[in-house]
């Protein structure tokens, strides 16, 4: 085994799509305006809550995020296998790149509560008017914040909660791994070439 960070990497990617697959909590972020919605999702699976009532559509779209699910954990286990018997394994970099994005996931609803609807106020009319009040949403929530939106004279006093999961954590063990094997990849051709 010539690459054992590129092997441990793919190990602990599987590992990660695995357990986001069939552990009970299979969400990597929870987020919630009081009791308006509940959002569960991870690059696997997502769960939608309006008004207490859970979204069909939701279910549809976890049935496509388990085909990627599946799609990765095919090519993983080709990497894996290409990373022990192969002097030259390829490299796949999703499992780098999706913890990482995940981040986005709160930036964009700041750019939507925050930009995009304050912007479009103006042509909602009266809607619009009320919609404002969003333009002093805070760039990222982790934990729990009451937020208060000011339409008119009118006030409402939302608890926000946005949290991160022990599973979210655990997918970030898959970039630093990443780069280990990158290095670790690097260092092996540039030790090649001076042979």
């Amino acid at each position: 085994m010539r690459y054992p960070l590129a092997v441990i990497y793919y190990v602990d990617s599987a590992l990660i799509v695995i357990i986001s697959l069939i552990y009970p909590v299979h969400y990597w972020w929870s987020y919630s305006m009081g009791e308006l919605i509940a959002i569960k999702d991870s690059p696997f699976y997502l769960s939608i809550m309006l008004l207490g009532k859970y979204l069909l559509i939701s279910r549809v779209i976890t049935v496509l995020l388990m085909g990627f699910a599946l799609y990765i954990l095919t090519v993983l286990a080709f990497r894996l296998y290409e990373s022990i018997f192969s002097d030259e394994p390829g490299n796949y970099s999703t499992m780098f790149w999706l913890p990482i994005l995940y981040i986005l996931d709160p930036v964009i609803i700041y750019l939507v509560l925050a930009i995009a609807l304050p912007r479009l106020a103006p042509f909602l009319g009266t809607l619009g008017t009320n919609l404002s009040g969003f333009s002093s949403y805070p760039l990222l929530i982790i934990g729990s914040e009451q937020y208060v939106i000011n339409m008119g004279s009118e006030s409402l006093a939302l608890m926000v909660d946005s949290q991160p999961t022990l599973l979210y954590w655990i997918s970030l063990t898959a970039p630093a791994l990443y780069i280990a094997s990158l290095i670790e990849r690097r260092r092996s051709k540039r030790f090649n070439k001076t042979k």
